[in-house]
């Protein structure tokens, strides 16, 4: 198993708003987008600058290619998956960051999530759906959230989400729940609530 590090960040209105989850119902996928920084750098940016700036963005867990960083409590809410009143995913309506929990991977200097930190994910998101009772068909992207381009290397090519359920349900040790692909719906182009920087 990865190595997890509690790193919580402080109590603030902009990333962790002490607000407690109405209930663990999935697990949202996202990529950081900032290429070459670590899950150590993600967390120190939604404790420090993020908040300095007043943007109301944050994620449970950040993943690199050496470990986990866990910036939120599991049993709070983290702003990673809501615009407005959109969610396209039925069992996290109405609003996905009071029902997911949010998983960022962290991605390399060329803008590519090496195949190590995708692995990482997959023992931490295994493990959750161990302790929450999650299917592998609870595990999302962003992208069927909100329609937000993120993951953005797993909406230009949906399969990756089929892989990454795939890997986390050989983990568990169970076959794969859902044979199907996420929707191909088209990015909005209305930008809404920005949820990450």
């Amino acid at each position: 198993m990865v190595k997890v590090v509690k790193n919580f960040v402080k109590v603030n209105k902009y990333t962790r708003p002490g607000l407690k989850l109405s209930g663990v119902k999935g697990i949202v996928m996202h990529y950081t987008a900032t290429p070459g920084a670590s899950a150590l750098n993600e967390r120190n940016y939604f404790n420090g600058t993020c908040i300095a700036d007043k943007r109301y963005a944050s994620a449970h867990y950040f993943v690199d290619r050496k470990e986990v960083q866990h910036i939120i409590p599991e049993n709070e809410v983290a702003y990673h998956a809501h615009d407005k009143n959109r969610c396209y995913v039925s069992f996290l309506k109405p609003n996905a960051n009071t029902k997911a929990i949010g998983v960022e991977m962290c991605v390399e200097k060329n803008g590519k999530i090496h195949s190590e930190t995708v692995q990482n994910a997959a023992e931490l998101v295994a493990d959750l759906c161990k302790r929450y009772g999650l299917s592998t068909d609870k595990i999302v992207r962003h992208y069927d959230v909100t329609n937000k381009n993120c993951p953005a290397p797993w909406v230009s090519e949906s399969s990756q989400l089929a892989a990454f359920r795939k890997k986390v349900d050989s983990i568990l040790g169970t076959k794969t729940v859902s044979k199907t692909t996420a929707p191909t719906s088209k990015p909005s182009k209305s930008t809404g609530t920005i949820v990450k920087r």
